[in-house]
């Protein structure tokens, strides 16, 4: 009388083995059915809807581990694609139209000698200037002299003044200091979160402050691999999430927010790191205790040495580009 349209893995099965299924969509809407069921029959907070989200938020990587295993690839509309590999004769032959291509467009980087010979064209040499000889040395060193011919002596600067000019390294930059702690740190959800919030929202260091877009995207990619089952890595798609949690939050919204300037010009690493915050603590209002909370706590544990050393990466890289 409650479940007009009853499913369940083992009818799924049934309906495998017979061919029944004509597509991959057919298949995820017999889940998202399972799934529906189960809400409408069971008490919410009862253990085995529970652990029906816990299997809905895990399927994702099952399916893509089972995909990857059978060379098959899952599309975003969940189509199945067949991974093969181009042949040896079709690979030559693609190059060989290349090669030709860039000899129609003089892009060749052979040229045909007087007998038929192909050369490589020469290529273009740099003359870097050379070293100062020591008469211009000398020139340099006597123009540095004072007005009456008498050497003038460098002012030092005191270790303090120069020590001053040093930016200062905020805890929540320090890679070493929070790579030693993450190695230290007991695993839990609640803990992680504590060591987080305990140094405050983020904010860039100093000399990168206008590079938000590369600190936010690196520290996006590198957390998600800790993210070992997708738990964060794209929207929640389940029946009745929104009517628990009013402000979702995931990794591909964040990322969509980065490339489209949703973060705007001013405070971008706080909030930032609000968004980290909230896709979090909504993990820990939907699902409660259980496997995906505590899978939840490790990601979250990594994240402030994932985020100081994205700093650091993109620190140096500015520098090398000065």
């Amino acid at each position: 009388d409650v479940v007009d349209d009853p499913m369940d893995y083992g009818t799924m099965r049934e309906k495998l083995e017979k061919g029944e299924y004509r597509s991959a969509q057919q298949v995820q809407k017999d889940f998202l059915l399972v799934m529906q069921n189960c809400i409408k029959y069971n008490d919410p907070d009862s253990d085995i809807v529970k652990e029906a989200r816990r299997q809905t938020l895990l399927r994702p990587k099952i399916l893509k581990n089972a995909a990857r295993k059978n060379n098959l690839f899952i599309a975003e509309d969940a189509s199945v694609i067949p991974i093969v590999d181009q042949p040896e004769g079709k690979k030559s032959k693609a190059k060989g139209k290349a090669s030709r291509k860039r000899a129609k467009n003089g892009d060749d980087p052979t040229d045909e000698g007087e007998d038929g010979t192909k050369k490589k064209k020469p290529r273009i040499k740099l003359k870097m200037p050379q070293k100062a000889d020591k008469e211009t040395v000398g020139r340099k060193r006597k123009a540095t002299g004072g007005t009456d011919g008498s050497k003038k002596k460098k002012s030092r600067k005191s270790n303090s003044a120069s020590r001053s000019k040093e930016p200062v390294v905020l805890e929540m930059h320090d890679a070493k200091m929070l790579e030693d702690e993450y190695m230290s740190l007991a695993d839990g959800f609640d803990l992680a979160r504590e060591n987080i919030v305990k140094r405050g929202r983020w904010t860039l260091p100093s000399e990168i402050e206008s590079e938000f877009e590369s600190v936010a995207k690196l520290t996006l990619t590198n957390i998600s691999k800790y993210d070992e089952f997708d738990i964060f890595m794209e929207p929640v798609d389940i029946p009745g999430y929104q009517d628990i949690i009013k402000n979702p939050m995931d990794f591909h919204t964040m990322r969509a927010k980065v490339d489209g300037g949703g973060y705007g010009k001013k405070d971008q690493a706080g909030k930032l790191y609000d968004d980290f915050l909230l896709a979090f603590d909504n993990c820990k209002e939907f699902n409660g205790e259980g496997e995906v909370f505590e899978e939840a706590g490790k990601v979250l544990k990594a994240l402030p040495v994932v985020f100081a050393k994205a700093c650091d990466e993109v620190v140096r890289s500015s520098t090398l580009i000065k």
